[in-house]
């Protein structure tokens, strides 16, 4: 979660494949306006 607080812009959207609350508290330090769970990607 370290690189998401040096890295992203206040008021981006984070993408993840992590499903933990750390995310969403992670994406409220960062003040991140939406996170989108996604999974697995397919061809």
């Amino acid at each position: 979660m370290d690189d998401i607080l040096s890295s992203l812009a206040e008021g981006s959207v984070l993408l993840t494949g992590i499903t933990t609350g750390q995310v969403i508290q992670t994406a409220k330090v960062a003040r991140i306006v939406a996170v989108v769970f996604v999974r697995k990607k397919t061809k």
